[in-house]
């Protein structure tokens, strides 16, 4: 399904091996970890052309609600969630949200972007010296 839709965005078979080799990967990434899915994925749409970050992260935002939402219909089907903490994490997130959507709109689409490159870099670098050191 993602394949056939981004054919049809991109209009070229040849356009979408590449970036669909990369969007699965993250996609496995971000089912198994979750952490710093959000840069991958605003790297990804980056690569296949899209360069508004506003727009990227509107995308990365629906990617996330479906990347993270499977995983959590699965829990709430297997009675594993902890509803006591959901609420509190909820009106939170749903803050955060609001303010950075707010205040993204003022900022430097070029120094965003360096941003985003710069904490994603230094996530995984941190995520893969901490697996490296504890194997």
């Amino acid at each position: 399904m993602v394949a056939v839709g981004l054919a049809w965005f991109v209009q070229d078979l040849t356009h979408v091996t590449s970036p669909l080799a990369f969007a699965l990967g993250d996609f496995f990434y971000v089912g198994y970890f979750g952490a710093g899915g959000g840069f991958l994925v605003m790297s990804l749409f980056g690569i296949c052309g899209i360069h508004d970050v506003h727009e990227m992260n509107a995308l990365k935002v629906l990617t996330a609600a479906v990347s993270i939402g499977i995983p959590a219909i699965t829990f709430i089907m297997a009675r594993r969630v902890e509803w006591q903490f959901c609420l509190q994490m909820a009106v939170l997130a749903g803050i955060g949200g609001y303010l950075a959507a707010h205040y993204s709109r003022r900022v430097n689409q070029r120094a965003m972007r360096w941003a985003v490159a710069s904490i994603g870099l230094l996530t995984a670098g941190y995520f893969f010296l901490q697996n490296y050191r504890h194997a």
